[in-house]
């Protein structure tokens, strides 16, 4: 309940909020990676993995929930959200250079 608190800091807050916000977010760009995913086979190829990292974050994700945040887990986590923003642009390339 400290969580939803109006007097607590916005971090605080953010950590209730963060995961429907992502779950959101990772839903959308699922959508947009298999739409802008061209003809081609590196567009393809890149679709599935990014998609799979997508699938890892999310579960990994829910795993750091569940554990109430260890710092390995977290690092994990952000390994994965770095490695989800390569492969987005990497396909935004691919995309680009039809």
């Amino acid at each position: 309940s400290a969580d939803l608190s109006s007097t607590a800091h916005f971090l605080i807050r953010l950590r209730t909020i963060h995961p429907v916000l992502a779950v959101m977010a990772s839903l959308y760009m699922m959508g947009s990676v298999w739409q802008s995913a061209a003809a081609r086979p590196l567009g393809r190829r890149l679709a599935r993995g990014l998609t799979i990292l997508i699938v890892c974050q999310l579960v990994l994700g829910a795993v750091n929930v569940m554990l109430l945040a260890p710092v390995p887990v977290q690092l994990l986590h952000l390994l994965l959200a770095d490695l989800v923003w390569v492969g987005y642009i990497m396909l935004a390339a691919d995309s680009l250079a039809v």
